[in-house]
C-alpha cells in the first residue's frame, strides 16, 4: 500500500495546479521542508498505518508524530515531555496558521487515500474517483492554456475509462486494484503525449474539437471552414 513517503508528497505540493488549488507559496514548501527536515518524517502516517504495511508498530518518523510535536510545541512551554512525546522548540507562533494549512491538506490526503491500495473496484468507478480527486487537489493555473488543455485531456480519459472504452478486461468483473487502474492510465497518458508530442509548447497545434473542449487559443483555424466553401453550395 501507499507509504506516503515525505520526497512524495513534497513533489505533490511543488505541483503547480496543486499548489493553485490550495493557495500554497514558496514559504509555504519552505515550512514543508523544514518540518520534514527537523522532525526526521520519513514515511508512514502514523503507528498502525506503518503496522497495516507490514513494519513495526512504532510512531518513529511518522507524519503523525511530526503533527503532535508541532501542536505541543504551540501549546507547551518548555521542552518536558508529554506522553512520551517532545514539543517542538523550533516552531514560531506565527507560522502555525500555515502550519495548521499544511497539516490539514495532509490529513485530508492520509483520509483519501490509506486504504486505497487494498480496494479493488470496476474501471468506471476509479474513473470516477479520479475524476473527482482532480477536482479536489487541482486547479489549472489562470492564463496557462497549457493547464486547462491537460486537464481537459485527462477528463477525457476518465470518461472514456467510465463508458468502457476499454472493453472487458480480465477481472474487471471481480474488480480492478489501484495498481492495476494506474497502469492502465499510465499506458494510456503515455500514448497520447507519444501521438501529440509536446503540446501547447511552441508551434502549431492540430487536434480534434473533441480534444479541445476549452479551445484555449486566441486564434482558431477550422479546416473545411474557409470563406466560400462554407456553407456549401453543394448538397
Amino acid at each position: 500500500g501507499t507509504s506516503f513517503r515525505a520526497k512524495d508528497l513534497y513533489l505533490l505540493f511543488q505541483n503547480s495546479c496543486f499548489r493553485e488549488r490550495h493557495g500554497l507559496t514558496d514559504e509555504d514548501l519552505d515550512l514543508l521542508r523544514e518540518m520534514i527536515e527537523s522532525f526526521s518524517v520519513k514515511w508512514g502516517v502514523d503507528a498502525r498505518h506503518k503496522k497495516s504495511l507490514g513494519y513495526a508498530e512504532d510512531e518513529d518518523n511518522t507524519w503523525d508524530l511530526a503533527f503532535c510535536r508541532i501542536v505541543l510545541g504551540i501549546s507547551m512551554e518548555g521542552d518536558e515531555l508529554f506522553e512520551g512525546i517532545l514539543p517542538a522548540s523550533s516552531v514560531s507562533f506565527s507560522d502555525y496558521p500555515r502550519l495548521c494549512l499544511l497539516m490539514r491538506i495532509l490529513k485530508q490526503i492520509f483520509a483519501d487515500f490509506r486504504e486505497i491500495s487494498a480496494l479493488k473496484k470496476p474501471l468506471g468507478e476509479w474513473a470516477q474517483d479520479c475524476f473527482l480527486w482532480t477536482k479536489k487537489y487541482l486547479t489549472p493555473r489562470e492564463n496557462r492554456p497549457e493547464d486547462e488543455f491537460h486537464a481537459n485531456e485527462l477528463r477525457a480519459v476518465f470518461q472514456d475509462f467510465a463508458l468502457g472504452e476499454e472493453g472487458v478486461l480480465s477481472g474487471e468483473k471481480q474488480g480492478l486494484s489501484f495498481v492495476h487502474f494506474s497502469s492502465l492510465l499510465n499506458s494510456r497518458l503515455k500514448k497520447i503525449m507519444a501521438s501529440t508530442g509536446r503540446t501547447l509548447s511552441d508551434g502549431v497545434t492540430v487536434a480534434p474539437l473533441r480534444t479541445l473542449r476549452a479551445v484555449p487559443f486566441k486564434i482558431i483555424f477550422v479546416l473545411g471552414m474557409e470563406e466560400g466553401k462554407f456553407p456549401s453550395r453543394e448538397p
